[in-house]
């Protein structure tokens, strides 16, 4: 046991990494680093954090911002306020080294949203606001990094609001506006596997008139896509899934291949956004519940 207790000791002090000096020195001389210091280049806020206090910075790889999309860089590129506010949302106040990392402990970041940490055992991973860290622990003078492998954005509001605004859900969204699913989108921890509008287009035309007539199984199928507690994808394995469905049996299949995820027989296509209360998935077929009788 001692012996155990010794290399699990050792362990941990080789995977924290102490540099000389400031966040700002540490990240020029770290690996993989390059492109998130181009990007702080453009803005003042690391001159300005040693004599604030001490940071938890979420560091984006180079990789991680090589896939940006194009629109995305362009708007960093012009808009330097833009910019700076998402840096600070990969900035928390006071210290977090791993072990202080725990499942969904919630850091201010900044920017002054919350930055949601997430634990997922089953995959040794551990994320920032979905991002997996990579990398754990590197020390400087006024704080610590670790490196993501994914930028960071705010949410725009929790789940039922950004179904709201986004018109790629629109068809999803009618059938909860107004209703008490609103709220239960909204005031719960959730992870929702949102069809898009073709999920629903793709349908045969009665499909939807069906639903809206039948409001249990609006119910049904709403609370079908659904699951308590926030699930990014790091954090997903094959396996199943209890729904917020009434039956115990309307369970979700999860199958990892590759790069792609499947729940039951529709693809995830736009994975990890991130809301107040949770996550959303963009899925591109409409799932219905087996305990209910659907055309589809």
């Amino acid at each position: 046991m001692k012996l155990l207790l010794f290399l699990s000791c050792l362990l941990c002090t080789e995977a924290t990494k102490v540099f000389n000096g400031t966040i700002k020195e540490a990240m020029l001389n770290m690996h993989g680093l390059s492109k998130l210091v181009s990007f702080l280049n453009e803005t003042s806020i690391l001159d300005h954090l040693s004599w604030a206090g001490s940071y938890t910075v979420f560091a984006p790889n180079n990789r991680a911002l090589s896939e940006l999309s194009a629109a995305r860089k362009e708007a960093f590129k012009n808009d330097t306020a833009l910019l700076e506010e998402i840096i600070k949302y990969h900035i928390a106040l006071g210290v977090y080294k791993h072990a202080d990392l725990i499942n969904d402990k919630k850091l201010r970041s900044l920017q002054d949203d919350e930055i949601r940490i997430n634990v997922y055992k089953a995959r040794h991973a551990t994320t920032a606001e979905g991002c997996q860290i990579v990398n754990f622990d590197n020390i400087a003078s006024d704080g610590v990094i670790h490196v993501i492998n994914e930028v960071m954005l705010p949410p725009d509001g929790r789940i039922a609001d950004i179904l709201a605004i986004d018109p790629e859900f629109s068809i999803f969204y009618s059938l909860i506006n107004g209703t008490k699913f609103i709220d239960l989108l909204n005031d719960n921890l959730l992870t929702l596997f949102a069809p898009n509008n073709a999920a629903f287009q793709n349908q045969p035309s009665s499909t939807i008139p069906q639903i809206q007539a039948d409001p249990a199984l609006k119910e049904a199928i709403v609370k079908y896509h659904a699951v308590r507690g926030i699930l990014w994808t790091p954090g997903m394995h094959n396996g199943k899934l209890r729904t917020l469905s009434d039956d115990a049996s309307d369970l979700l299949t999860v199958k990892l291949k590759h790069l792609h995820i499947t729940v039951q027989k529709a693809q995830i296509i736009n994975r990890d956004i991130s809301a107040n209360n949770g996550v959303i998935h963009t899925i591109d077929t409409v799932l219905f519940p087996p305990s209910k009788n659907v055309i589809g």
